[in-house]
């Protein structure tokens, strides 16, 4: 495990890092309206990864929107996974690549959002029994959105400009930051994001401003036995008041996707490896799930964290999750798949420490390939991961 120091003052390191982009000084705060936000496209490549799909509020209210879907429709539980209902149903157009389900977000049982493709965000007070009609910031197309309370959320766009509303996504200003923003995390009154190059993570307490919490280029590298070694092609952000995980995810090889995971319990003042390669101790076995293709991640308390993966190119699929509760030492299991199939995770949402849920597409390795043959697969945990249990065999059947 290596540790190190952060949360340096922006003008502090305004001569070496040259920070540049929606000119900002180290004294401005967070809530600053910027006169000229970002007007350099990000590229595809860098864009944090799409999700989540899955969102539970409490240990019975949840809701899926599947992304292999082409009605872009959301579904809903009251039971906690045993039974959904169709919440909503778009227009989904393959033409235009339009109208499908980008990500969710739900803050409670009533307040969500949905980030439809080429759209906009559509928001819902109910649950999920009604949804508005789509709207897109004036600011630019929304990249990524997270919402801290039914009022307050925060978005980044297309070109990279950090978005904040204060009236649950009607309206939004745009927020001045050193750089461009990829990823953005919120929590009891502390925001983090991810810069679009060079993936330093900076951090503003109650507004205050902008201190660089963590330099990109600080991560470990990873060697490669035959050719360069890998840069990170990216950084996953996921926090929980002064505990954030930074994960940097060095590209997919070989069914596998090599990343190392960086954390902070104390609010950014120090950060410690926990995870990955080159990280000692080793990752815990089973060896697929600790080191399979990474689908998504996300915290669920002051030091506890999880990580959903999958084995590409393993017969079977093999899914998996690695979870801690101390933010420094591993478990992963595997779920309890149906053999023969080919099982690939599609996403994981927890609402508490203890109770989290799974979703698989599982259909006969004898028929991969054909869309027809998948069936969708819901599991469960009360115990934190360290056992599931499928409660519900074919989801929406």
């Amino acid at each position: 495990m290596s540790g190190r120091v952060g949360l340096l003052p922006v003008g502090a390191l305004a001569a070496i890092l040259a920070l540049t982009s929606c000119g900002t000084s180290a004294s401005e705060r967070v809530t600053t309206v910027s006169s000229s936000p970002p007007t350099t496209f990000i590229p595809e490549q860098t864009a944090p990864r799409t999700g989540p799909y899955l969102q539970f509020a409490s240990s019975s209210d949840g809701w899926f929107a599947n992304p292999d879907s082409s009605t872009g429709e959301i579904l809903a539980t009251t039971e906690g996974g045993r039974t959904w209902w169709t919440s909503y149903r778009g227009s989904y157009s393959p033409t235009n690549n339009t109208g499908f389900v980008q990500s969710l977000d739900f803050v409670n049982s009533s307040d969500g959002w949905a980030l439809l493709g080429g759209l906009g965000l559509i928001a819902t007070t109910n649950g999920g029994k009604t949804w508005s009609r789509p709207i897109e910031p004036t600011e630019g197309p929304i990249m990524s959105v997270m919402f801290s309370g039914p009022e307050e959320g925060w978005a980044i766009t297309t070109l990279g400009a950090l978005l904040d509303s204060s009236d649950a996504g009607k309206r939004w200003r745009v927020v001045r930051t050193p750089v461009r923003a990829i990823a953005v995390c919120a929590a009891s009154g502390r925001l983090w994001f991810a810069s679009a190059k060079g993936d330093d993570l900076y951090v503003s307490d109650a507004g205050g401003p902008w201190m660089l919490s963590f330099m990109g280029s600080e991560a470990p590298d990873i060697h490669n036995s035959v050719g360069p070694s890998p840069k990170p092609q990216g950084l996953w952000l996921a926090c929980n008041a002064k505990t954030a995980f930074a994960l940097y995810d060095y590209g997919s090889a070989a069914g596998s996707t090599p990343y190392v995971l960086e954390r902070t319990l104390d609010g950014g003042s120090s950060w410690a490896a926990v995870l990955g390669a080159g990280v000692v101790p080793e990752p815990p076995s089973p060896w697929v799930a600790t080191n399979g293709t990474l689908v998504d991640f996300g915290v669920t308390g002051p030091s506890n964290a999880w990580l959903l993966t999958y084995c590409g190119p393993c017969a079977e699929g093999v899914p998996g999750i690695v979870t801690t509760t101390n933010g420094s030492t591993f478990s992963s299991n595997v779920f309890p798949y149906v053999r023969g199939t080919y099982s690939e995770a599609i996403d994981a949402a927890f609402s508490d420490q203890a109770n989290g849920w799974a979703v698989l597409s599982e259909q006969p390795s004898s028929e991969l390939g054909r869309t027809s043959a998948t069936t969708t697969v819901v599991l469960a945990t009360h115990d934190g991961g360290a056992s599931w249990e499928v409660v519900d065999r074919k989801l929406n059947r």
